[in-house]
């Protein structure tokens, strides 16, 4: 059980999240991790779902309730989830500009995924080759980011993982813009386009 102190600093953090009015979104995560008589499993993956809606506009928060849901994943001894902590982790690092500690946690949550081996964790180990390539990509490691692109659109392609592909093409049109070879960004961004409009990605 955790102590009153622990509590308290966790509630404090998360507090301005759980209070987000001006986002209908994640107030109706909140409403849905409280509705009673759920598994730990279900709770846990809205948890998931809350540290990912709140990474960008609420970090500390949700790098708190990102520790917390590696806890309550821990303690229940699903890997899955302990996985997704990791990866959501390394999402919160590489907001906060620990591009080491980012790439560590992203290590991490693949190097689990690979222990469950379902259709869920290949697309988790894809995403999170993804968010690796972004990161040397933005560090100039053009090269590696463009081989890390590839290990996860390779995984994306084995999967017909249509969303997961929107991505994988954006991000290797991106190293090929920066390099110079337009015709190959062109042609990636054009595929990304052609996916996302299939799958109803409005942001790409």
């Amino acid at each position: 059980m955790r102590s009153p102190l622990i509590l308290f600093l966790l509630y404090m953090l998360v507090a301005p999240i759980a209070r987000a009015s001006d986002d209908p979104y994640l107030d109706s995560l909140w409403a849905a991790y409280n509705t009673p008589g759920q598994t730990a499993e279900q709770r846990l993956r809205t948890l998931h779902e809350i540290v990912d809606q709140a990474r960008y506009d609420h970090p500390d928060s949700a790098h708190a309730l990102a520790d917390d849901l590696l806890r309550q994943a821990t303690a229940i001894g699903n890997a899955d989830l302990i996985a997704l902590a990791h990866r959501d982790l390394g999402g919160i690092l590489e907001t906060e500009r620990d591009n080491a500690g980012a790439l560590r946690e992203f290590r991490l949550s693949i190097a689990i995924w690979r222990t469950v081996g379902d259709s869920a964790a290949r697309r988790g180990i894809a995403t999170a080759l993804n968010s690796m390539g972004i990161i040397h990509k933005n560090a100039g490691r053009l090269d590696s980011a463009l081989a890390l692109y590839r290990q996860s659109m390779a995984m994306q392609i084995g999967m017909r993982d249509t969303a997961g592909l929107v991505y994988a093409h954006a991000s290797i049109a991106r190293v090929h813009e920066v390099q110079g070879q337009e015709d190959s960004a062109l042609y990636h961004y054009t595929r990304s386009g052609e996916l996302a409009r299939i799958v109803g990605n409005e942001r790409m």
